[in-house]
């Protein structure tokens, strides 16, 4: 069995497949949407969603998102859906209210953080 052919055609598909991930990347135009999601006394959430024009097929995941303001974590990342076949992605980003309020009362009272 020869192996030199058909390590060209995986060569051949890898160097294809990392081309078209270059002009999907050169020439992405993406659109973003935030809208409300569910709202609580303790949490308010956003939903983010980007449309990137045309499939990426690259796989992404995102396990930990967060903002700290003042030293206080006021959001962190609820949900990611990403479609690498379709060119879309979903955040979903939980915001503590509590912490965000205390957050901007900090910030008013000392200026800004260090």
């Amino acid at each position: 069995m020869n192996l030199k052919p058909i390590l060209l055609g995986a060569l051949l598909v890898v160097l294809i497949w990392i081309g078209y991930v270059t002009y999907a990347l050169i020439t992405v135009q993406p659109r973003a949407e935030a809208r409300w999601g569910n709202a609580n006394e303790k949490t308010t959430e956003i939903i983010i969603s980007v449309d990137l024009g045309h499939p990426l097929l690259v796989p992404i995941s995102l396990k930990e998102l967060s903002l700290n303001f003042t030293g206080a974590r006021v959001e962190s990342l609820k949900e990611f859906k990403y479609w690498n076949t379709k060119g879309d992605m979903e955040l979903s980003l939980l915001i503590d209210n509590n912490n965000l309020t205390r957050s901007l009362i900090n910030y008013m009272n000392r200026g800004t953080p260090p």
